[in-house]
């Protein structure tokens, strides 16, 4: 049994339940006879919920997605500055109910604690837009924010985090994106999230949640995911969770998605995520919008932006130590420090100005050994750095020298993409003669530009 809940949350447990079973409170099932854009306007509870800071500056926008405009609020802090990095934060809301203005107060506190610019946004919801269409405005929301960059954000510094629903879809999202070689995410934030659309726990038999049981959880599923349940991006505990972001997992004891949050964290330690595990036994679900009546969910937004600000100083050194890797490399000025640096890869491939690719580590070195007996002062000249994502650095730069016997100077613009493990260490460098495509940067393509047969 977990603890009892404080005294002012089992008041307000009691007294919804108390309203549950005389209809004063609708259903999830009732719920749905409120139109889809009067859902997407519901506010917190009043009564539970605190006002957020007021000295948060908010800006909306329409941002144009797969599926129309997607309604997204930034939150600054009035000293924020251009370069900070961000977080974008998803509404629970069972994926049929809830807006940007749900969880309002839990967007301004994160604006408020970090100086981060923080992003909320209005998803479709179910039925009327059943799943992926929730799912693909949270992708187009966090593309937007690596290409519009609003209020000035750095791109390479996002995080995502949600609540229940919205939980499912912070992992969902980091899973797409890992998989579409979408923008890079430095952390995640799961709160009390839905992640096994097979109902096992018996949690859903035992919660004391009012209004929420089993019978409602099988109807969230069914009408988010009709025909799609199965789905890993749906229920995201089955889904394949290596190399998603360092994550936190919030579970509380009074939910029927306690062991839902619960088995993530375990299953994300299992596929070598580094996670950090907070179960606050006491706790209902939703509870982190419930300011006004327990000190739980002041606390848990610390705790939210203190691992959120520590994975992106993480992601800052990584990035520092990467770029000076990189750096070396390219600048090795004979023989020696190329070797030297050389062996660092587990492969290598360039791409030549004439058409043909030279595919393999030995025979790259062997091509570029054999160029600087031709062109011994053949130097390189950094034109920009760029980190793709957590995995890949592309620079752009020129290649100059003076080859003999002609004597004749040349430049020529290459590009070059360096692949890097969980250590920071190279493991291959791939040049190119023009800008490389999303395709090759991720390997989804042969050297001459095929797609990899499939298995």
């Amino acid at each position: 049994m977990p603890t009892p809940l404080p005294f002012r949350l089992r008041a307000l447990t009691a007294a919804a339940s108390f309203a549950f079973e005389r209809g004063w409170l609708p259903t999830p099932r009732a719920l749905l006879d409120t139109p889809h854009d009067a859902r997407l306007r519901r506010k917190s509870m009043r009564i539970a919920c605190r006002p957020g800071d007021p000295s948060i500056r908010t800006e909306d926008h329409q941002v144009q997605g797969r599926g129309g405009p997607i309604h997204a609020r930034v939150y600054t802090r009035p000293d924020t500055r251009p370069g900070a990095p961000a977080i974008l934060f998803i509404h629970g809301g069972g994926f049929v109910d809830g807006g940007v203005d749900f969880c309002d107060n839990v967007q301004r506190g994160l604006a408020a604690r970090t100086g981060c610019v923080v992003v909320g946004l209005s998803y479709r919801l179910a039925p009327e837009h059943p799943f992926p269409a929730g799912l693909e405005d949270c992708q187009d929301v966090l593309c937007w924010l690596a290409e519009s960059t609003p209020a000035g954000l750095d791109p390479t510094r996002i995080a995502v985090g949600g609540e229940s629903a919205g939980g499912n879809l912070t992992v969902a999202l980091a899973l797409a994106s890992r998989d579409a070689g979408g923008p890079a995410i430095a952390h995640l934030s799961i709160y009390y999230p839905f992640t096994d659309t097979t109902l096992r726990s018996a949690d859903w038999d035992t919660s004391d949640m009012p209004g929420v049981g089993r019978a409602e959880g099988e109807f969230m599923v069914k009408v988010y995911a009709p025909n799609d349940a199965s789905h890993p991006l749906v229920s995201v505990l089955h889904a394949k969770l290596a190399g998603l972001p360092p994550s936190t997992v919030i579970t509380c004891g009074h939910d029927p998605l306690r062991s839902d949050g619960i088995w993530l964290a375990e299953a994300l330690r299992a596929a070598g995520v580094r996670t950090l595990h907070t179960h606050y036994d006491d706790m209902p679900h939703g509870f982190l919008m419930f300011s006004r009546l327990t000190r739980r969910a002041d606390e848990s937004l610390d705790e939210m932006a203190r691992e959120t600000a520590k994975a992106f100083a993480s992601s800052s050194e990584r990035r520092t130590r990467r770029e000076a890797l990189v750096l070396e490399h390219m600048s090795s000025e004979n023989v020696q420090e190329w070797e030297r640096t050389m062996k660092t890869f587990s492969h290598a491939r360039y791409e030549l100005p004439d058409g043909r690719v030279i595919d393999g580590h030995d025979d790259v070195m062997r091509y570029w050994l054999a160029g600087r007996s031709v062109v011994p002062d053949q130097r390189n000249e950094l034109i920009a750095l760029t980190h793709l994502d957590d995995v890949h650095v592309q620079i752009e730069f020129w290649l100059r020298g003076t080859p003999k016997p002609s004597g004749q100077p040349f430049e020529v613009r290459l590009w070059a993409v360096y692949d890097f493990d969980g250590d920071d260490l190279m493991t291959n460098e791939r040049v190119y003669t023009q800008a490389p495509t999303a395709d090759q940067i991720a390997g989804r393509v042969t050297p001459d530009g095929r797609r990899p047969a499939g298995p």
